[in-house]
């Protein structure tokens, strides 16, 4: 049941955000996250994702140690970024987010 509710959930949200991507390592993974939502672009190199003009935020939701490199990659682009807990590794990885954050705003 609760997975069956997350499901739900996820779906309302992506229709309701006008989700356009998705980004995953995988080229079958990405297409198989894609389908149910009819997202209508995968990427496969997140910094291609990062590049495109109509894409106003991201959400982080990889590995953890990839939490702080892909944030502020995201940052720099000066896109919205929201992070999966945890949001870093470490310290130094949350602070160097925040820096990346104070320096786009």
């Amino acid at each position: 049941p609760d997975q069956a509710r997350r499901r739900a959930f996820s779906r309302r949200l992506c229709l309701a955000l006008g989700l356009k991507w998705v980004y995953n390592g995988a080229q079958d993974r990405c297409r198989e996250l894609a389908r149910p939502y009819n997202i209508p672009r995968i990427y496969r190199d997140y910094t291609q994702l990062l590049a495109q003009p109509d894409i106003d935020g991201v959400s982080i939701c990889t590995p953890n140690d990839l939490h702080a490199p892909m944030a502020i990659a995201a940052l720099e682009a000066g896109k919205h970024v929201l992070v999966e807990k945890p949001m870093a590794t470490s310290v130094a990885e949350g602070e160097a987010m925040a820096e990346a954050k104070g320096d786009h705003p």
